[in-house]
């Protein structure tokens, strides 16, 4: 890992902002019926189709990857970045990042840069493991041209919610959890 890091930064990608930035999925964002090759095309897909808006638009794009398994179980056409926990390093306020629900859409969204997220195999419904179905508060896009579509309209969050309803503001601490027993 610490000869990747190494390479970013001779590239010049530690310091680099980007405009759009695509996130590919993890492993638990599918289940056991999801084929990768399926995966694969969906990604790829994906990815052509964000490009292509980028370039449509004159912005830079690139795909971060958390760690080198994920690139390599999603492997992409464009540049990219394999590192982990500093997603906003590469942001700017007018980012917009493409990704499936998960941590990131906290972390983004939180500092008021936009997040469009997909969820094309809708694992939350298959996989018991998994209990992220934010299709309620935020468009979660089931298929790349409503993907688009979100990010044209930008159709982030439902009517009637925002950033405070996806998190638990009004909880126990573990500590008076813990006191309790």
């Amino acid at each position: 890992m610490q000869l990747k890091i190494i390479v970013l930064k001779l590239n010049g990608y530690m310091n680099k902002k980007f405009d759009f930035i695509l996130l590919p999925p993890d492993g638990f964002h599918q289940t056991f019926d999801d084929l990768l090759s399926k995966s694969n095309q969906i990604f790829l897909n994906l990815e052509k189709n964000i490009k292509k808006l980028s370039k449509k638009e004159k912005k830079n794009f690139i795909v971060k990857y958390r760690h080198e398994l994920q690139q390599k179980n999603f492997p992409c056409l464009s540049n990219y970045i394999v590192s982990y926990g500093n997603l906003l390093n590469y942001c700017h306020k007018k980012t917009i990042v493409i990704g499936p629900c998960g941590t990131a859409v906290l972390e983004v969204l939180k500092n008021n840069v936009q997040y469009y997220s997909y969820d094309f195999f809708q694992a939350f419904k298959k996989n018991r493991m998994i209990h992220n179905d934010f299709t309620s508060i935020l468009y979660v896009a089931k298929t790349n041209n409503e993907l688009i579509d979100n990010i044209k309209k930008k159709k982030i969050f439902k009517s009637g919610f925002k950033f405070e309803n996806l998190i638990f503001t009004d909880g126990i601490s573990l500590d008076k959890i813990i006191k309790k027993v």
